[in-house]
């Protein structure tokens, strides 16, 4: 079994971790899947800590489709971008795959406003996503 980088959160509530994003994506040559985990899991962090991590967005910067943490009437920006997705490639899309929200759940978590761009609503995810086992990685 091959081990994949992945985002969790630990929800304390649950006594539990949710897996966000599992990064099985080769898309940026220049960037592996463990450093562009350990990069986007920093933002998250960030964000978190800032107390501006309840929703995730779909957007545009610089012409390409991207992740952020912007809430509903908020555009995604350099202040609140997460990260960058492969040209071509719906962000919707992206989102909805990379957090798993096709397993029944999606009508609790999803939440549309009235324009194009996709929100989900992270306390639902973190109330309603299955808790994962966290295995170290042997350098940390």
């Amino acid at each position: 079994e091959t081990n994949i980088p992945a985002t969790v959160a630990w929800v304390p509530k649950r006594k539990g971790h949710v897996r966000l994003i599992a990064w099985k994506s080769q898309y940026f040559s220049s960037w592996s899947p463990k450093k562009r985990c350990e990069a986007v899991t920093k933002n998250f962090q960030k964000y978190y800590d800032e107390g501006r991590l309840n929703y995730l967005s779909t957007g545009r910067r610089n012409g390409l489709p991207v992740i952020c943490a912007a809430k509903p009437g908020e555009t995604c920006t350099k202040n609140n971008h997460l990260f960058t997705i492969k040209h071509g490639h719906n962000p919707k899309d992206v989102l909805g795959r990379l957090i798993n929200i096709t397993e029944g759940t999606a009508s609790d978590i999803l939440y549309q406003n009235s324009g194009n761009q996709l929100h989900v609503e992270m306390q639902n995810l973190f109330d309603e996503a299955p808790l994962v086992k966290v295995k170290d990685s042997p350098n940390s």
